[in-house]
């Protein structure tokens, strides 16, 4: 449900896997990912403010926009999962370092 509600380009994405995302150059990888973190960002602002505190921390620079370390470590989970859509891994990093939503 998560995955639909701060992904909703995935209706749209049929058949995408990490493998194809890789495969995108680096800043459309980075846009996608930071739109998606955006969404879930304000979803978990809404039902669960300490969530949304830990996505802040976690993946966003200062300047607000995704950091390099949130960037590699979410990259680094979809190269290990290349077969998955990157909107599951990224919701499975997003709940391994914050908890779930």
């Amino acid at each position: 449900m998560l995955a639909a509600l701060c992904c909703p380009q995935i209706s749209y994405a049929d058949g995408l896997t990490g493998a194809a995302f890789l495969e995108w150059d680096a800043e459309r990888q980075a846009n996608y990912l930071q739109t998606q973190l955006v969404m879930a960002g304000s979803i978990a602002a809404r039902v669960k403010p300490e969530l949304s505190e830990c996505l802040g921390k976690s993946f966003f620079a200062e300047n607000g926009g995704i950091s390099d370390v949130g960037l590699k470590g979410i990259l680094e989970n979809i190269r290990q999962f290349p077969d998955f859509h990157p909107s599951s891994v990224l919701v499975v990093t997003m709940e391994s370092d914050c908890g779930s939503f």
